[in-house]
């Protein structure tokens, strides 16, 4: 909500993350958020042929056509962040070994409106959490 009340306030921005533009993670894996128009993702696939780029068109926003679009990287508020120590991401069985623990470990049931500082207080006091999946290393795509 965060992010898109603010991409919809500034007509100008193209692109918008919360991901430090892939340079160095501030935020847990999983939690990138990035926001775009249809009709820019449509101008992206006429403008390349890469396949890298065909397939993670984010990538193209802040690499070769930084000067083509308007983008922007924001910080969230300190109570949206999940330290970069984490992964809450699906990538693999180690991952969904994580979340079977972490869901374990939820008061009430989990439904869509489960918020993010109720995760964060969780892996804040069970620390041990992180371990389960701390060495899985994240994809990057090679441009």
């Amino acid at each position: 909500d965060y992010m898109l009340k603010y991409f919809l306030r500034n007509k100008k921005i193209n692109y918008l993350t919360n991901n430090n533009f892939g340079v160095s993670r501030k935020i847990a894996a999983g939690l990138d958020i990035c926001i775009f128009t249809l009709k820019d993702l449509k101008k992206i696939n006429k403008l390349v042929n890469n396949k890298i780029y065909k397939e993670y068109p984010t990538t193209y926003f802040y690499t070769k056509g930084k000067n083509k679009f308007t983008t922007k990287d924001i910080l969230l508020p300190k109570k949206l962040i999940i330290d970069n120590k984490y992964r809450l991401t699906l990538d693999n069985e180690t991952d969904l070994k994580f979340f079977r623990k972490l869901f374990s470990l939820f008061k009430n049931k989990i439904n869509p409106y489960t918020k993010l500082s109720y995760i964060k207080k969780i892996l804040t006091t069970n620390p041990s959490l992180r371990k389960i999946n701390f060495d899985v290393k994240q994809f990057s795509p090679k441009l």
